[in-house]
């Protein structure tokens, strides 16, 4: 069977009733009951129309006040049972934020299945309930079960398309034909992100279907937003390495024409370098066609204009926001490429504790934006034990983790000061990625994967965890 959204809003729903269990069978006392509560309503207000819930006037304020009664109540009979489990079996060997992680990846996969339709059929299930309630109105019912069949049978229609037309590319892809027309019929469908899945599910070592896949991405109907800059970074790179210089234009092309979309976004232009840089000297070097090199050269000139568009955006927000931020922004002015890390850690060594939470916004920033200058000052601050002590819940480390990317020194350096850190204060591990963050970067960067595996070990252990 195929997975759908629906298979994807159940296992969200099963994610975040099973981490609420596992914050109590962890051993966590009465209180949790309101951290459940707060999750419950984060899924609440993410998942549900507000007139379900709340509202203007009296009214609203009833709903409002009933929604928090019913879900305190779950919440208490979910600490129960996990109370109960602990009991019997004995506390789970996890910390608390163990449950509290999974209850909200729960919540993420939830909103990120999400969609107006599905939202839509869960109204006319909500309907059908409260018809039935009332008076079992039977003309209502029948009426709320049509339309959920109606949605089912435009769903399972959508699917034949889609799969009649990857059929269809198949065959033409496997006889050298173009596949134009397929592409323009599936990128004119409301699916994409399921579509961009299944091409990616094709695309693995065949050129034909990777060139299919780029022309989706350059689709005019797609829509810049729809395709983030990651999945732009993997198409390039997989296309760069199969021995095919004419696949090697045609990624350059497709991906200018994403930057040339007037939605498109990149979030780290520096990330997106470190990535794609290498091959600028390799396309160069191997023989083939000229104008690749100073191609892929244009498009990092593109993303990073995007990258400095969306941050100066983010960056009049801060500033506004918080009076800290221009001070800090002017403190930390001084960086600069080439300074080595005494002197820049002379320059953070200044900041006051008030300015710790400003600062590690302005590297952000300028890291997304390809400094990494910042991006090394960003792992230098994050990794001070004094920021990560006073920032503890809201820890720069992952943000410094994340602006690191696939640039090995930069990872190199990560690897160090965080170890260092968490060799004198293992209470921060918490503000460490947890392991599956490590795996996937020592799988990017492979030559930094032996002191991935070990922060990673380091850091379980300080959790009081298994070593991964």
């Amino acid at each position: 069977m195929r997975p759908s959204r629906r298979h994807g809003l159940l296992a969200g729903a099963f994610l975040l009733y099973a981490g609420a269990l596992l914050i109590a069978a962890a051993g966590a006392g009465p209180a949790a009951i309101a951290v459940t509560l707060a999750l419950l309503m984060l899924y609440t207000v993410l998942m549900r129309p507000a007139v379900q819930w709340s509202g203007p006037g009296p009214a609203g304020l009833s709903r409002l006040a009933l929604t928090v009664a019913v879900l305190g109540l779950l919440a208490a009979l979910l600490w129960g049972a996990g109370a109960a489990l602990a009991a019997v079996f004995g506390p789970l060997p996890l910390p608390v934020w163990a449950g509290v992680g999974v209850a909200v990846v729960g919540i993420a996969l939830s909103r990120g299945v999400w969609s107006a339709r599905r939202e839509a059929e869960m109204n006319d299930l909500l309907e059908d309930a409260l018809t039935r309630l009332k008076g079992f109105d039977a003309g209502a019912a029948a009426d709320a079960g049509a339309r959920r069949a109606a949605t089912e049978a435009e769903d399972e229609a959508l699917w034949a398309k889609v799969n009649a037309t990857l059929d269809s590319m198949a065959g033409r892809i496997a006889r050298g034909e173009p596949v134009t027309a397929e592409i323009d019929r599936l990128a004119r469908l409301t699916i994409t992100d399921e579509i961009w899945q299944e091409l990616a599910e094709h695309a693995d070592g065949s050129a034909g279907w990777e060139r299919a896949r780029l022309d989706f991405l350059a689709h005019p109907a797609i829509g810049a937003l729809a395709i983030t800059q990651w999945d732009v970074e993997g198409c390039l790179a997989r296309a760069f390495a199969m021995p095919d210089p004419a696949l090697h234009v045609h990624a350059i092309a497709a991906a200018r024409a994403w930057a040339d979309h007037p939605d498109a976004w990149v979030e780290d232009a520096g990330s997106m370098r470190a990535a794609l840089a290498p091959w600028l000297d390799r396309l160069a070097a191997d023989g083939g066609p000229q104008g690749r090199r100073e191609g892929l050269a244009a498009f990092l000139e593109a993303a990073t204009l995007l990258a400095a568009a969306a941050v100066e955006h983010e960056r009049a927000g801060h500033a506004a926001d918080d009076p800290a931020y221009v001070a800090t922004e002017a403190a930390l002015e001084p960086l600069r490429e080439g300074m080595d890390d005494a002197a820049m850690a002379a320059v953070l060594g200044r900041l006051p504790p008030e300015g710790f939470r400003a600062a590690a916004q302005v590297l952000d920033l300028r890291a997304r934006a390809g400094d990494r200058a910042a991006a090394r000052a960003m792992i230098l601050h994050a990794t001070r034990p004094g920021v990560a002590a006073a920032l503890a819940g809201r820890s720069p480390a992952l943000l410094a983790f994340e602006r690191a990317g696939p640039d090995a020194a930069l990872v190199a350096l990560f690897c160090a000061r965080a170890g260092a850190m968490l060799a004198r204060n293992p209470a921060l591990a918490d503000a460490l990625p947890w392991p599956g963050a490590f795996r996937a970067r020592a799988q990017a960067v492979p030559e930094q994967a032996e002191a991935l595996h070990a922060l990673a070990a380091a850091a379980a252990a300080a959790r009081g965890g298994a070593v991964p």
